[in-house]
Formats: C-alpha cells, sequence, structure tokens
C-alpha cells in the first residue's frame, strides 16, 4: 500500500486495495510480475515472511503489529492476514514502514542488523554500496514493475554532500572525477 498524491490509500504491490472477507480476515491479492532487486519473485510467501517478521517481538514497534494473528497462503498471489479481533486499521497499517516487503529466500534467519546493511527491495533503485559517511550508490532497476527510471544511478559523496541525481555513466564518471580532484585539493596535493 501507498499513499497517492491525495493522500488516498492506493494499491502497491497489492494488485487491490484489500478486502474484508470476514470481521476477522483480510484478503489481499499481489502484483504478478514483481521481482526483488536480486532477482527472487514477489509472491505470497514475501508477505507472510515479512508480516510474520513486522509483529516478532524482537522487531521495533512490533506492538503495532500484534493484532495479526496469522498469514494464510491461499495461491502464489493471495494471502489471507488472520486477526485475534476485527482491525480496522488494517490497511493503513500496510502502509507503514514496518511492513516493507522483504525476500525470504535472501532473509530468511538473518538479523535486522544484517537487513538493513544489504537491503534488498523491489523499488526503482538497487542497493549497490554505503560508506558510512562517505557515500551511498544506487543504481537503476530495469526490471522495476512501473518501469525502468530515468535516472541511472543516485550517488551521495561526502557527508556534507547531497545526493546527485545522475543520468548516464559519463556523468558518473565525471562526478567520480570531480569528487577525487576536491579529495586531492583538500589533502593539500594537486
Amino acid at each position: 500500500m501507498e499513499r497517492d498524491q491525495n493522500l488516498k490509500l492506493v494499491p502497491a504491490l497489492a494488485a487491490e486495495l484489500p478486502k474484508l472477507v470476514s470481521p476477522q480476515v483480510w484478503e489481499v491479492k499481489l502484483r504478478r510480475g514483481v521481482k526483488f532487486h536480486n532477482g527472487e519473485d514477489f509472491t505470497s510467501e514475501s508477505v507472510k515472511f515479512s508480516l510474520e517478521r513486522a509483529k516478532d517481538s524482537k522487531m521495533r514497534a512490533s506492538s503495532n503489529f500484534r493484532p495479526i494473528d496469522r498469514v494464510e497462503i491461499v495461491d502464489p498471489y493471495t494471502v489471507r492476514v488472520h486477526t485475534s479481533k476485527p482491525w480496522p486499521i488494517f490497511a493503513v497499517m500496510m502502509n507503514a514502514p514496518q511492513t516493507a516487503m522483504y525476500p525470504p529466500k535472501a532473509y530468511a534467519g538473518k538479523e535486522s542488523a544484517e537487513i538493513s546493511k544489504n537491503p534488498i527491495g523491489t523499488g526503482p533503485y538497487k542497493f549497490v554500496r554505503w560508506s558510512k559517511d562517505e557515500e551511498i550508490v544506487l543504481e537503476a532497476n530495469p526490471s522495476f514493475w512501473r518501469g525502468a527510471p530515468k535516472i541511472i544511478a543516485h550517488v551521495g559523496l561526502g557527508s556534507r554532500m547531497q545526493p546527485a541525481a545522475v543520468p548516464d555513466c559519463k556523468t558518473v564518471m565525471q562526478l567520480a572525477h570531480r569528487a577525487s580532484k576536491a579529495c586531492a585539493r583538500s589533502a593539500g596535493s594537486t
């Protein structure tokens, strides 16, 4: 779930808004053809893994997801979320950061710290690398379900510099060259 420009909840990885099929069961139909950055398919297994992780007591804000009793896989692209009591804000909660979808094969048995340092998602940009206080590098995900992004890389250099939208490889090289020259000047050499 996500919000549109009018702040209305709209489906994203879900193919349609969740449907309340009984007072304590929400059915969610998933968008087909979505892949994680590592190539793993986004399916009902991903939703089950991610929601069970969100309600795990070791996770931050897990109490927000306490109403989730269990996640039932109906088919590869349909899940039913069973709640312990009626939960009218289910759809709103599916927009919370804690309900980010994770690739179950890649993240099974991994701790949050490891996941945070090696993020795998379904979005328009793939994580390449991160150096604390130095840089974060992302590259375009040509398989993004909404279409490949027009900007091929996103680079942030140094703790004082703002991330730069980079439209092509030539620009990436120019930025890298300028950054290395700036580093050399600040170190006292030219």
